[in-house]
């Protein structure tokens, strides 16, 4: 009996511990983002008004999160629009993202349309860690078949005190400041 008490002790305070990790995680990320700057490969950094960004995280629950961005850039005297909307899910360790709808006009180039609806939502896997009050995420690249590409950084995120660097590998370097 005793043991089987200790044991239901130590479950409980590794599921507190758990919670705790991920309401840190939830009060990093919660809230609404603006765009601040775009550092591209070749150096240039570009700001509004020549690109503007906000990023709207709403938890759902400790571990589920709504997230969605807009980011609108010029480009040659054209406006870009890119929106996503999509859901999170967080652990310690890991976070699935499931995209549900995503619009694109100008951000990469795209085959066919620039709205994508997804019936069952777009899942995509990655990495979650917490070091010294940054979160960071990251999704591997993947290739048209869904594998990882060998020597591409992908895709990080970096939450921590109300500043968000995010990185796709050779292509720019974003940064978000907290405005709500």
């Amino acid at each position: 009996m005793l043991k089987r008490t200790m044991v239901s002790v130590l479950t409980l305070v590794a599921a507190m511990g758990c919670s705790d990790r991920l309401s840190q995680m939830q009060d990093a990320c919660r809230g609404t983002w603006e765009l601040a700057s775009r550092e591209l490969v070749d150096g240039r950094t570009i700001s509004p008004p020549m690109i503007e960004g906000v990023m709207h995280w709403e938890p759902i629950d400790a571990r589920k999160a709504h997230v969605s961005m807009t980011v609108v850039r010029e480009d040659g005297g054209k406006q870009m629009v890119d929106h996503a909307a999509s859901t999170y899910e967080i652990s310690t360790s890991a976070i699935t993202r499931k995209r549900h709808a995503l619009i694109q006009r100008g951000y990469r180039d795209r085959e066919g349309a620039t709205l994508s609806h997804y019936v069952r939502a777009k899942t995509e896997k990655g990495k979650a860690s917490i070091e010294g009050g940054q979160i960071t995420y990251h999704h591997a690249a993947k290739d048209v078949a869904g594998g990882t590409l060998p020597g591409d950084d992908g895709y990080t995120e970096i939450f921590g005190d109300g500043v968000m660097t995010a990185t796709y590998a050779g292509t720019f370097k974003d940064t978000w400041r907290r405005i709500k």
